[in-house]
């Protein structure tokens, strides 16, 4: 099986899209930089797990070999989370209601529009300003599946950028960081989450205010955000018609 890592093109005018409440609108801005999440952290218990589709497969396939030795691929997977931490963002052309249902709170609901192009020049000038290249980041579309029949390809990386298919509408881009070897260290010592830096200036393009906000949300963002991010615009969803 293959270490290399599968390297995904993305087109740098892809939208972007990251629903939050308000308090992570805030750290984002406020902090600079971008959160990702360790991968045995998301909600999600097969987060980064091989398919069910795919071990039964490779049994198939390579009956020499033994159903015990995929088991014990399957096993490393779990471990190799533990390593591995991303940064979650929906492509679309334009807002998504079943994204603001999921993602925002009833009365904190924002969200950020920017492209990928952007989101790569956030991260790369923050790094250029540190004198730090930092961690490798791989970013890469998430296909969904059936767990039960999928084949993924035979990659360690592949499970980290598979997904059931009941998750599908999430239309997520994500961008991975896999510090390879973390696993090794002593139980809870991996921290749960990384920060890095980004250029808010550049990342920025829009925020949102998700449909049926309190009118306190968008007086409380014009105030705040210029003072932060002078030339990021406000705008209100097209789905709040009140």
């Amino acid at each position: 099986m293959s270490n290399e890592v599968e390297r995904d093109v993305l087109p740098s005018d892809l939208k972007l899209w990251r629903y939050m409440s308000l308090p992570q609108l805030l750290a984002l801005l406020t902090s600079n930089s971008l959160w990702f999440s360790r991968l045995d952290k998301f909600d999600d218990p097969t987060e980064g797990s091989w398919a069910r589709g795919t071990l039964e497969a490779w049994t198939r396939h390579n009956p020499t070999i033994g159903e015990h030795h995929f088991l014990q691929v399957a096993e490393e997977s779990l471990r190799l989370r533990e390593q591995m931490y991303a940064s979650c963002w929906h492509a679309n052309d334009d807002e998504s209601l079943d994204m603001w249902r999921l993602y925002c709170l009833k009365n904190q609901g924002v969200a950020v529009e920017t492209t990928y192009g952007q989101l790569k020049d956030a991260i790369s000038s923050a790094s250029s300003e540190d004198g730090d290249e930092g961690d490798e980041i791989i970013p890469g579309r998430v296909v969904y599946v059936d767990f039960r029949t999928a084949a993924m390809s035979a990659n360690m990386l592949a499970p980290a950028f598979y997904k059931q298919d009941g998750f599908a509408s999430e239309r997520e881009i994500r961008l991975l960081i896999w510090r390879r070897g973390s696993s090794a260290a002593p139980p809870g010592a991996a921290p749960d989450g990384i920060s890095i830096p980004a250029l808010m200036n550049n990342l920025v393009n829009t925020i949102w205010i998700g449909p049926f906000q309190p009118t306190w949300l968008r007086g409380m963002l014009q105030t705040v955000v210029p003072t932060l991010l002078p030339s990021v615009r406000i705008s209100t969803s097209r789905f709040d018609l009140s």
